[in-house]
């Protein structure tokens, strides 16, 4: 069985996240051309990280994500 995370090691996987995610977005923002991964980056919003890697997000699907088919 996993060994159960302090809730200090686990706002810190947070963290870590958060950051790589923020630095992702300010460091894409301003490119001459748009990229997916930006799009994904700036609208997904972590909702849990784990010491062990394990993450949760939430990504909203809007008209952005959709393809010529409307799908």
């Amino acid at each position: 069985m996993a060994e159960r995370s302090s809730k200090a090691e686990k706002e810190r996987a947070f963290k870590a996240v958060q950051d790589i995610i923020d630095q992702y977005v300010q460091l894409t923002k301003n490119l001459e051309r748009p990229l997916f991964d930006y799009q994904v980056m700036r609208d997904c919003k972590l909702l849990d990280a784990t010491p062990d890697g394990r993450t949760v997000f939430e990504l909203r699907i809007t008209d952005e994500y959709s393809n010529l088919n409307g799908a």
